[in-house]
C-alpha cells in the first residue's frame, strides 16, 4: 500500500512545482504587458 502513497506524493509535488511556475510566468507576463 506504500506505492500509491508515493505516487500521490510525487503528483502533489509536481502540482506545487507547476503552480509555482505558473505564478512566476503570470508575474513576468504582467510585467511585460
Amino acid at each position: 500500500m506504500s506505492q500509491p502513497k508515493i505516487a500521490v506524493d510525487l503528483i502533489l509535488k509536481k502540482l506545487t512545482e507547476s503552480t509555482e511556475q505558473v505564478k512566476t510566468r503570470a508575474q513576468k507576463a504582467s510585467e511585460v504587458l
